[in-house]
């Protein structure tokens, strides 16, 4: 998949039909994308205005629609085809996940950190530029439900930053950037993740 259709799926957030829940990197086909849930028992208390404009919300327990639990990182280097990002410095991931089709070759990997709480990483091997990823923060001005904008990681790389509303249930939070043929995503529950833990992982990520 392109960077650019994911962009272009980013864009389109609001439909279902674009197979992306909440900022995810993950978009290319109708077989792939994020478990999402309508979660309305849960929020039968909050007012229709104050929640997210989605009607489709991230599972950071299974995180991948048809998607298969390995028990290690090392197994899904052998799935995915590339070398996984998972620095130690962040411990292990309580949950890894790859599609359930094997030429799909994506990671995600779930964790449950004791600073930052719960959030997850997504992987993909990356075939757009800087510049497609860039360019999604223009087509975010308008229309998307997050806040979307540029900046720079600590090796000077720039990456995009989403920033949900914490009083909105189910919005997320996180960082899109690329490293070493990645395109890779960090986004967490916005309620309990915020945009300085979403860098400072990143950066973990990065190094």
């Amino acid at each position: 998949m392109s960077l650019r259709h994911v962009i272009r799926s980013f864009a389109s957030r609001r439909s279902i039909a674009a197979c992306v829940a909440c900022a995810s990197l993950i978009a290319a086909s109708s077989a792939l994308g994020l478990t999402r849930f309508t979660g309305h028992s849960h929020r039968a208390a909050v007012p229709a205005s104050a929640e997210s404009n989605s009607a489709e919300h991230v599972d950071f327990n299974e995180p991948l629609l048809a998607g298969r639990k390995l028990p290690s990182v090392a197994d899904a280097a052998a799935d995915v085809r590339f070398k996984p990002v998972a620095p130690a410095a962040v411990g292990q991931p309580v949950s890894i996940w790859v599609p359930a089709q094997a030429r799909q070759h994506l990671l995600a990997l779930v964790y449950q950190h004791p600073r930052y709480g719960r959030f997850m990483v997504v992987e993909v091997k990356n075939i757009g530029s800087q510049q497609d990823l860039e360019g999604l923060v223009n087509q975010c001005l308008a229309g998307c439900e997050e806040q979307w904008s540029v900046t720079q990681l600590d090796d000077g790389s720039e990456a995009v930053v989403f920033e949900g509303s914490p009083s909105i249930p189910f919005e997320t939070t996180g960082v899109i950037w690329i490293h070493n043929g990645l395109a890779l995503n960090l986004l967490g529950p916005a309620a309990s993740f915020g945009r300085d833990a979403a860098l400072g992982l990143a950066n973990l990520f990065n190094t």
